[in-house]
């Protein structure tokens, strides 16, 4: 008797099946996973910018703010901060962010270009805090505030993995409360 060597027509589709299965499974995960580690990534730059903010206004001794800036110069005073943000020495030495605000010597500390992504960064002030944009004094002390981190995706439903939030205490450290977490500082 001969024996072909190969598949057959049933086996094909069965493999075929079993393969489309698999994929409508893992792919949703993996955009999931995408996004976890996206979002994770940019509130932690953020995070460590407000930090660095916050020590160099220790270090020496003067007022340093972190705003929104499309050009990396200039502060624009907008609650979306998805173009980007700076740091800097403000050239008037006031901790109230104004849009046009330039740093001393023409120099920021640092800047953060626009987002790559999708993703978009919202600031809400709170406290007696009213403008848009965190300053940390000498003493490390902050105006106090609210950055939201979300993708796209989490516009029509957040979850942990798509939406963020960072809060500023007045104390000036930043906290970082994943999406229906609340703690002492606030709810996300």
């Amino acid at each position: 008797m001969k024996t072909s060597a190969g598949f057959t027509l049933v086996e094909l589709i069965v493999t075929m099946a079993v393969a489309v299965i698999v994929l409508m499974i893992a792919v949703p995960s993996y955009r999931t996973v995408t996004e976890s580690y996206q979002i994770s990534s940019e509130i932690n730059g953020l995070m460590g910018d407000v930090s660095y903010a916050r020590s160099e206004a220790i270090r020496q001794g003067l007022n340093v703010l972190v705003c929104s800036s499309s050009d990396g110069r200039t502060c624009s005073a907008a609650s979306s901060w998805g173009n980007g943000w700076v740091v800097m020495v403000p050239t008037n030495g006031s901790c109230t962010v104004t849009a046009g605000q330039t740093a001393q010597n023409a120099q920021p500390l640092r800047v953060q270009a626009a987002l790559t992504s999708s993703n978009t960064i919202s600031f809400s002030p709170t406290g007696s805090n009213t403008s848009q944009g965190v300053c940390f004094s000498r003493l490390g002390t902050s105006s106090t505030g609210k950055f939201t981190l979300m993708t796209s995706s989490a516009v029509s439903s957040p979850t942990q993995y798509n939406k963020q939030c960072l809060f500023v205490a007045a104390v000036g450290l930043p906290h970082i409360i994943a999406y229906g977490k609340t703690d002492a500082v606030g709810t996300c």
